[in-house]
């Protein structure tokens, strides 16, 4: 997630010989499909998960924060959702989604009833303080949410592998942590159950694919997403699970290219259980409020307007994920 305000530097990786492929329709279980992310992705997919509580089973986050935690400020995302979360009031924002659902902003949050719910942090994570994972809690047990928690005591702000990365108390690129510990497998054990061990090679297909027409309403997204399609899903005879996994601020395709989602441990956990995981793209826009590629969590795509939509369903992030899923599961 970084902070903000951050210049965005570093190489910009490009794909100049990838042809990204137009996104398809597989054989998708739709009591299957669920979201995680990590840092600003993480917020994001709490975001998806209360806004569209129908269609996913649960959520994922590392390193994140509860639901419309920031309302609509840069300046809260910043000084009380990452530097005190401690001091985050709960109860507004299960008002606001309470409200957003009885204006049909949102699902019903009837939706988030007995939903699983993974939640990780790193003890020593400095760029979004530990304590923002028990308001994660605290906002889901309103549901009555199937909640676990991991917390690693010498974990820093990356997604935590078993093989893969900066050391385990690293807060920085490519914000992937061997920490000895498989974030990927514990988080989709817990919202699927009955995982199998990840698989020690990958026989699916791994490729970009076409982004631009699910993102009419924005220009934050990259011209290609990463997908991986494992090998028993491919020929779509097999009904297969659908996880959409974001990346975080600094972390996307322009900054780090495909290093998240090679490596972020999702693609060896989907290829033995039959997961077809999706890897949405965001790129940088200083004009827009967003020079290091984060997903929209504080309303910087809301242009002042009001009342916020960023965090419902009509928000141009939120709806331009959908619009992807939605297509994979062939109902667009």
């Amino acid at each position: 997630m970084k902070i903000l305000g951050l210049v965005l530097v570093g190489l910009v990786l490009r794909f100049a010989n990838s042809q990204p492929v137009r996104l398809e329709r597989y054989n998708v279980d739709r009591n299957h499909i669920s979201v995680s992310g990590i840092s600003s992705g993480a917020a994001m997919a709490v975001q998806l998960h209360v806004a569209f509580s129908h269609t996913f089973r649960g959520v994922g986050t590392f390193a994140g924060v509860p639901y419309f935690c920031a309302q609509g400020s840069a300046l809260d995302a910043i000084n009380v959702c990452m530097d005190a979360p401690q001091s985050i009031n709960v109860g507004e924002l299960i008002t606001e989604a309470s409200d957003a659902a009885n204006n049909g902003r949102i699902d019903s949050t009837n939706g988030l009833l007995q939903d699983r719910v993974y939640m990780y942090h790193g003890a020593v994570d400095d760029v979004v303080l530990p304590a923002a994972v028990e308001k994660v809690q605290e906002f889901y047990n309103n549901y009555g949410g199937n909640t676990r928690v991991q917390l690693i005591t010498d974990g820093g702000h990356g997604m935590p592998t078993d093989n893969y990365g900066n050391s385990c108390s690293s807060s920085s690129s490519p914000y992937i942590n061997n920490c000895g510990v498989n974030g990927a497998f514990e988080c989709l054990n817990h919202i699927h159950g009955n995982i199998q061990a990840p698989s020690a090679t990958l026989n699916g297909v791994f490729q970009e694919y076409q982004q631009t027409e699910f993102a009419p309403g924005t220009d934050s997204f990259e011209s290609a997403g990463f997908m991986y399609v494992p090998s028993r899903c491919v020929d779509q005879t097999r009904a297969c699970k659908l996880h959409i996994a974001l990346h975080g601020c600094l972390q996307g395709r322009e900054e780090v290219g495909d290093v998240y989602a090679r490596n972020a441990g999702y693609n060896e956990v989907a290829e033995s259980n039959d997961i077809i995981v999706l890897y949405p793209q965001l790129r940088a826009d200083t004009l827009l409020g967003n020079p290091n590629g984060c997903w929209d969590w504080w309303g910087y795509e809301d242009n002042a307007f009001f009342p916020l939509e960023y965090h419902v369903r009509v928000g141009p992030q939120m709806a331009a994920v959908k619009n992807m899923l939605d297509r994979v599961v062939g109902t667009n």
